[in-house]
């Protein structure tokens, strides 16, 4: 696979923004919320050097197209691998990123080698109320009193403690979320949710999983990582020390080196 930066694709009527880095066997890292491809950052080198590693903005996230039609985030996915005649990868995300993953490799079993979920959110577990509680809170806030009041929140939720303007990464994380314009908050997002959710469906998954959480994680984000390790057959976990719900960031060498020593075992 070649390098290359900000590359588009065409999506119907959308494009999505990609960059590849590395040779070898496919790895996809798909970000969180409010964040975009350079989530990443701190893992394009370790993971480039035995990878071809694909990093994408979401639909909504970054320089690609902001939603106008129905569509899927793992079709979207799907639709970026065939575009790059990959025919299947290992699945990384974070946070948001990580729901994507699961529902990608129960909808696309056979495009999967492996599934890595950090910070894993995971759809249709109903025990991360602390969780959704605070997004239901940004959202309001935007609707009632505008982006900078929500993001001014969104910034202060326990999910971003571990983002410290004194640190590299931590600053990169904050400049991010500051860059994002906001359009999920006030916008209704044409996405489509799957008919059973995938907390319902754990038990399908057939590739080797890895579930990586921070032990400052909010406590219900902890809760859905354990019961995806209990419910994924022969799924792995690793903690994190000093680190909560942006580990890639906050710890980005801790973080590192389980993720290649996974992919290397599979």
């Amino acid at each position: 696979m070649t390098n290359s930066i900000n590359s588009t694709f065409q999506l119907g009527k959308q494009t999505l923004s990609y960059q590849q880095q590395g040779s070898g066997t496919p790895l996809v890292l798909i970000h969180g919320m409010a964040t975009d491809h350079r989530l990443w950052q701190p893992q394009l080198e370790a993971f480039a050097a035995s990878h071809a590693v694909i990093s994408y903005d979401l639909r909504g996230f970054g320089t690609s197209s902001r939603p106008i039609e129905p569509y899927t985030a793992e079709d979207d996915l799907a639709a970026l691998l065939d575009h790059l005649k990959v025919d299947s990868a290992h699945i990384l995300g974070l946070s948001l990123g990580s729901s994507i993953a699961t529902r990608f490799a129960l909808n696309h079993p056979q495009r999967c080698q492996s599934l890595i979920a950090a910070g894993p959110v995971l759809q249709g577990f109903d025990d991360a109320r602390d969780f959704m509680t605070g997004l239901k809170q940004v959202w309001g806030t935007a609707k009632e009193l505008g982006l900078d009041a929500a993001r001014e929140q969104w910034l202060n939720l326990p999910l971003f403690a571990g983002l410290t303007p004194s640190s590299v990464y931590g600053s990169l994380g904050l400049q991010m979320i500051n860059d994002y314009d906001g359009w999920h908050w006030l916008n209704r997002d044409p996405e489509t949710w799957p008919e059973v959710m995938p907390a319902e469906r754990l038990a399908d998954i057939s590739c080797p999983t890895l579930i990586i959480s921070g032990e400052n994680e909010m406590a219900g984000l902890q809760r859905a990582g354990a019961f995806m390790l209990a419910q994924i057959p022969d799924a792995k976990a690793v903690f994190i020390e000093a680190a909560g719900h942006m580990v890639n960031l906050e710890q980005p060498d801790l973080f590192n080196q389980p993720v290649v020593s996974f992919l290397n075992s599979v």
